[in-house]
């Protein structure tokens, strides 16, 4: 019955958390329902990282640079290589918020973080440990590990560029922790 329920909220079934994701698609788990403790803002200094530990031992955030670009960066999922001069520094790294938004990369507009996790499959439960890089003006410019926003990557020599990795503990992905 609650399988065949109507609502998409978690729930609790005989000690299990119940979460449905479509018509067909269900995770039960053990444990409670309760949100995961959420990101607080931190700023990330230039040629220093914060901890994440809402995340789980071991999970940081680094910030190296200002270098002169020799080419586009290697980036992805864990990485990204910024062109210094499309970002306004410091940059800080947060939870999302509710209406928050951004102009992912090759999307041509707009898009709210939650059509965003909706798209790519997040689960509910995992869509507030995801870290949210943002800019000094507020602007969202990495979900890390989904969607760089559109004209903040390094693309050609000789600008100056800031790398941003997440480090995790054994190569896990939030959703492990």
């Amino acid at each position: 019955a609650a399988v065949r329920g109507q609502g998409r909220a978690p729930s609790r079934v005989a000690g299990l958390c119940l979460e449905r994701f479509s018509e067909n698609a269900v995770l039960l788990r053990k444990g409670t329902n309760a949100p995961a403790p959420s990101l607080p803002f931190r700023e990330v200094p230039l040629g220093g990282s914060v901890e994440l530990p809402e995340l789980g031992p071991g999970w940081r955030l680094s910030a190296e640079g200002p270098i002169v670009s020799r080419g586009p960066g290697a980036g992805g999922r864990w990485r990204v290589v910024l062109a210094a001069e499309r970002v306004t520094w410091p940059v800080g790294v947060r939870g999302r918020l509710p209406g928050d938004a951004m102009r992912p990369k090759g999307v041509g507009g707009s898009k709210k973080l939650q059509d965003l996790f909706v798209d790519r499959k997040v689960p509910r439960a995992d869509r507030d440990r995801t870290p949210v890089v943002v800019d000094r003006s507020g602007r969202i410019v990495w979900v890390v590990g989904h969607a760089v926003a559109e004209g903040v990557e390094a693309s050609a020599p000789g600008g100056d560029v800031v790398t941003l990795t997440v480090e995790r503990p054994g190569g896990a992905s939030p959703e492990a922790s």
